[in-house]
């Protein structure tokens, strides 16, 4: 829970306070659970502020805007560093076709054995899919030893 100390003014004023009566007569309240209801809504007044509070330094802070409407619904701990992406950095797309006519009559499978590489990870290259930066070098550094000079950026689509 918030304390009220939080914020330069105190959450209820004495302008929200001298609505009681007025809600009551609107809203048909018994006049003995004004007092329950008041109280509640200014707790909740006091959340909130004190949660508009919390986005204003995650921003100031460097969180970027989605981050913060993410970690709205997440009951984020603004205090510790803004969220990484999730998962393995994308890798780099291949030039499939040069691929293919590069490795010539090698086969996917002495291609990916040369290399120390899963043969999927050739056959995902020779379809157009992303490949480590680390991938490149080793193809590219198999497919030169075998006389098909290339160099990594040679393989990666432009």
């Amino acid at each position: 829970m918030t304390n009220a100390e939080d914020f330069e003014s105190g959450p209820v004023s004495e302008k929200h306070l001298s609505l009681k009566p007025l809600v009551q007569a609107i809203a048909g309240i018994p006049p003995d659970r004004v007092e329950e209801i008041f109280d509640a809504l200014a707790e909740r007044l006091i959340a909130s502020q004190a949660r508009a509070k919390q986005i204003q330094r995650a921003l100031a802070d460097g969180w970027a805007p989605e981050d913060v409407m993410r970690g709205l619904c997440a009951r984020v701990d603004w205090r510790k560093a803004p969220p990484k992406p999730p998962g393995h950095p994308k890798g780099s797309a291949v030039d499939g076709p040069k691929l293919k006519a590069l490795r010539g009559d090698l086969t996917q499978e002495d291609l990916a054995a040369e290399c120390n590489l899963d043969v999927t990870t050739i056959q995902r290259g020779e379809v157009g899919g992303p490949w480590s930066p680390a991938t490149f070098e080793t193809v590219a550094a198999t497919l030169t030893r075998f006389g098909k000079p290339v160099s990594a950026e040679d393989l990666q689509t432009r």
